[in-house]
């Protein structure tokens, strides 16, 4: 059984549209809501009800994605719904769920130390011993030069962090450094923009490891 509502369909286009869907015999009821955020994104969100227990909601889910849903699409997604032995859950559940925490631990998962101690950033001597020379590595000036360095150091100090679950990595890449948090958030910043670390997969980028390499290479040839 569909339930799709389609009153004052030419208002709800930009507010998005609510659709209905029931399975398991009529015992599960999934709603979904639908938006266009841009071409070929659309945001999806869905609250599973069970008829026959309480009149909260057991689950929700929210994700993007290229294309609306049909409605097999969304007759499976219901479907598949384990409503055993889920409970109604309410507001103050969701209050004292740590978000924070799980977002940690899910990027510490993505972000192995092995993989993040591939870079090895240039130590403070080092940049200062490369900047003496008039191989800047493409730089501009021995100022851009000992700036990147030092965005390499913010950078594997941060990567680091997160993959040890620091709930607080930009203030480790502070004590690192030596600076104060508002300033170690600002290198962080500026070495995400610098494409020196990936984002989603929290990994130094082969830009940053190269750059390294050249570094060390530099400073140690002037020893």
């Amino acid at each position: 059984m569909i339930n799709t509502y389609t009153g004052a369909m030419e208002q709800r286009d930009k507010a998005g549209s609510v659709s209905s869907e029931s399975a398991h015999d009529g015992q599960t009821l999934g709603v979904f809501y639908e938006k266009q955020l841009e071409k070929d994104c659309y945001l999806v969100a869905a609250i599973f009800y069970s008829f026959e227990g309480a009149g909260g909601p057991l689950e929700q889910r929210i994700w993007r994605q290229q294309r609306r849903l049909s409605p097999k699409q969304r007759r499976e997604i219901v479907e598949s719904f384990d409503l055993y032995p889920k409970q109604a859950f309410q507001d103050e559940d969701r209050r004292q769920i740590p978000w924070g925490r799980l977002s940690v631990e899910a990027k510490a998962v993505k972000t192995s130390v092995e993989d993040v101690n591939e870079l090895k950033p240039p130590s403070s001597d080092i940049i200062e011993r490369a900047a003496r020379g008039h191989d800047l590595a493409g730089f501009r000036s021995i100022r851009d030069f000992m700036a990147h360095g030092e965005l390499l150091q913010a950078t594997h100090a941060y990567l680091l962090a997160v993959a040890n679950r620091s709930l607080t990595p930009t203030q480790d890449v502070a004590d690192y450094l030596g600076v104060d948090n508002q300033r170690a958030k600002n290198l962080v910043q500026r070495a995400r923009r610098a494409g020196y670390f990936d984002s989603e997969s929290n990994l130094p980028t082969p830009a940053a490891l190269a750059l390294a390499e050249k570094y060390w290479s530099l400073g140690e040839g002037r020893r």
